[in-house]
């Protein structure tokens, strides 16, 4: 049984997903860029490939039970970057950001021969 992109949204909304998480999930099991979502709204009407649908599907349940979806698609933007994403690192958060941004501008003030040290000894907090 074929269905549309249309009615596969509106099923997987309806089991709970939110509308652009289903949207950037389907767009990865087409195969698509997660920022084409102006184009699946163009082709909501196409018919839903099987294989397409399958993993869809597979990884519709995977994020009902609570994975992110940058895990699921493997990308995820954070400050103008695309990083790749899997269970190994954490999801970079929009408040990641700010706090980025807020912790630059603080070492900036420091005199450059501090901000080595500080480099040095988080790295070595972080990995060890």
């Amino acid at each position: 049984m074929n269905i549309t992109m249309a009615q596969a949204l509106a099923a997987a909304q309806d089991r709970g997903l939110a509308r652009i998480d289903a949207q950037m999930l389907l767009l990865h099991a087409l195969g698509r860029s997660p920022y084409d979502r102006a184009w699946l709204i163009a082709h909501d009407m196409d018919a839903l490939p099987a294989e397409a649908a399958s993993s869809f599907e597979q990884l519709g349940a995977r994020r009902q039970q609570g994975e992110p979806v940058a895990y699921l698609i493997g990308r995820k933007a954070f400050h103008g970057l695309d990083l790749a994403i899997d269970a190994r690192v954490l999801d970079p958060r929009p408040d990641t950001e700010t706090l980025s941004i807020g912790r630059w501008s603080w070492l900036r003030r420091w005199p450059r021969r501090v901000s080595p040290i500080w480099a040095r000894a988080a790295a070595r907090w972080r990995w060890h």
